[in-house]
């Protein structure tokens, strides 16, 4: 083993005989810096270090604080140490540092790295870091097994269809969204389930005076008192139950307002809804409303024919029509809001073009 004093002593090194001759020189990368400049390391024990570089004949004696500097993967290790310099000359490059105080603070890091060293704890410093202790110095690296690369090509099958999943729903997402803004019209206002029913209405302007939703057949349902101070009675046409939604005494109406609707008891269900132009075209072509319930349930139905005439006024853009449903709706549900959609006639290509292209997006 080779010490810091006989290594000194060699070609173009200054001489240091006064070193610890008991300290064994180690052979591992480290940098010195001396007053901002860097010299590449040559040996390092615990007592001093040798080095080479761009030396400056005024260094020749003097203490400076050195950082010896440590390169592993990723990061360095650093110690600050005060030492005496020696040189030969400029032209040699040659620089040897003889720490003032090997105790000092740096002493216990200094001392772990050479030992780790040594020991072959740290396999290679400037690239690996070794975590298991007593493997030689150049081990070779550990191939991945089989289960580990298999693992690693399992998880980027997996990672894979994730990704295509989420871009399908995304995709179908975005495609439903578009289908729905361009190709459904929903109903205006709102849309109730009712019975088919039979409009009361006034005869005459005025205020109603007295209504009675529960009156009997050929009792008095409501009265109006005319502007002229008249009243004008009308009486309940047959055993019929009044639909909710009845004006109440007070109210001021018009000759032809619709006061109550009354429904006889056995009277089918029906819906009363008032949709666009563009959503009417399609019920009379043979579409299907499609109809949201309160609980979320959703049912189908159909136009009434022969009940709706489309308005010949230009600016009304809607119509009240009456929609049957496909499907038994419970009575006690008489006068509950619903929610009334309409898909267009010419929806179905750009809805099979859609569907075409989510198709294409799942099977790559």
């Amino acid at each position: 083993m080779q010490t810091l004093s006989s290594l000194d002593t060699g070609p173009n090194f200054p001489s240091a005989s006064d070193y610890d001759s008991e300290h064994p020189v180690i052979q591992m990368p480290f940098s010195a810096i001396v007053d901002g400049r860097m010299f590449e390391g040559d040996g390092i024990s615990l007592v001093g270090a040798r080095a080479q570089g761009l030396v400056s004949p005024q260094l020749e004696g003097e203490h400076r604080l050195v950082t010896l500097v440590f390169p592993f993967a990723g990061f360095n290790v650093t110690l600050p140490v005060e030492a005496s310099l020696h040189t030969t000359s400029s032209a040699s490059g040659k620089l040897a540092l003889r720490f003032s105080n090997p105790t000092g603070p740096h002493y216990i890091q200094l001392r772990h790295l050479l030992n780790s060293y040594i020991s072959g704890d740290i396999a290679d410093v400037g690239s690996v870091l070794s975590t298991s202790a007593g493997n030689p110095r150049g081990a070779e690296k550990v191939k991945p097994t089989n289960s580990r690369t298999t693992g690693r090509l399992l998880s980027g099958l997996l990672n894979g269809l994730l990704i295509t999943a989420a871009s399908v729903a995304l995709f179908g997402f975005v495609g439903s969204k578009i289908y729905e803004r361009a190709f459904v019209s929903h109903a205006e206002g709102v849309s109730v389930i009712s019975t088919s029913n039979t409009a009361l209405r006034a005869v005459s302007s005025g205020q109603l005076d007295f209504v009675d939703p529960n009156a009997a057949q050929g009792q008095v349902a409501y009265a109006v008192r005319t502007t002229s101070g008249d009243l004008v009675s009308i009486s309940m046409p047959c055993d019929c139950v009044a639909l909710p939604g009845a004006l109440t005494a007070g109210a001021t109406v018009l000759a032809g307002d619709a006061v109550m609707r009354v429904a006889t008891p056995d009277a089918a269900t029906q819906l009363d809804a008032r949709v666009p132009l563009q959503a009417y075209r399609a019920l009379v072509a043979g579409a299907t409303a499609q109809v949201e319930m309160g609980n979320g349930s959703i049912i189908y139905a159909a136009l009434q024919q022969g009940t709706v005439t489309v308005p010949q006024d230009s600016d009304q853009d809607a119509v009240q029509v009456v929609l049957l449903p496909q499907s038994n709706i419970d009575p006690s549900l008489i006068g509950t809001p619903v929610s009334v959609t309409v898909g267009t006639a010419n929806a179905n290509p750009a809805v099979a073009f859609i569907r075409d292209l989510v198709s294409q997006g799942a099977n790559r």
